[in-house]
Parts: C-alpha cells; structure tokens; sequence
C-alpha cells in the first residue's frame, strides 16, 4: 500500500529512466548507422570480395564438417575399446571358421570341376576370391 502521490513519483521516476534509455538506445541506433554506412563506402562489393566471402562460406562449412568428424573419432572412450578388444579373438576364430569352409568348399568344386585353374576362375568370377591373397587371420 502507498499514497497516491508516492506511487505517482515512482510511475514518473520510471517513465524518466525509460525515456533516457530510450534515446540512449536510439543515439547508439544513429551512431552505428553512420558506421555502417562508412564501413560501405570504405569496402565496395566487388567481385573479388564476393568471391572471396563464397569461398569463407564454403571453408566454414568444410571446417564445421572436419570438426563433426573429428569428434566423432574423439569420443572412443576407453570401455568401448576394452570391449572391442575383448572381441577380437572371437572374430579371429569366426573369420578363419569362414576361411576353413571356402577352402572346403572350394576343394569340394575342384573335385566337381576337374581342375585348379577352373576352380580358381570360377570363385574369382562368382565371389572376387582370389585365392593367392586368400588365407588365414593370425
């Protein structure tokens, strides 16, 4: 509660700093026009300057990216390489079980088929194996 005059003073005290506000806002409004308008006459847009902020715009877009990238390849903590260490020896063993049965399989064509030639061509053919850089995981 307050009397009348006292919450008049306040409501006019107020409207004061709002209105010094204000034109300090519209000074500071004026000034950076000026500026602006200076900074336009300085610098020109020319071609040369047109193509160079195309190609800032198009280095930045290429930085931002090399950086989504880059902490893509920071965030491999080291639980999650634990873990993919302890996965290694089961896929070694998965990928030579693999390896033993294309080389059963191909023996089992090579009887079928009659010669090694043959059979080497035909897995080259079918399934890109070339068997002189095919062998086991060590």
């Amino acid at each position: 509660w307050a009397f009348p005059g006292e919450v008049s003073a306040q409501l006019t005290t107020k409207l004061a700093g709002l209105e010094q506000e204000l034109e300090r806002a519209a000074g500071e409004c004026t000034e950076m026009e000026v500026r602006l308008a200076k900074a336009a006459k300085d610098h020109p847009k020319t071609e040369e300057r047109q193509m160079a902020e195309v190609m800032l715009g198009s280095a930045t877009e290429a930085n931002a990216a090399l950086r989504r990238e880059l902490d893509s390849f920071s965030s491999g903590d080291t639980a999650m390489m634990e873990t993919m260490r302890e996965g290694v020896p089961a896929a070694k063993m998965s990928v030579n079980r693999w390896t033993d049965n294309v080389f059963l399989l191909k023996s089992w064509v090579e009887k079928k088929m009659g010669s090694r030639q043959e059979t080497n061509a035909f897995f080259k053919q079918q399934a890109e194996i070339d068997f002189n850089n095919f062998d086991y995981v060590e």
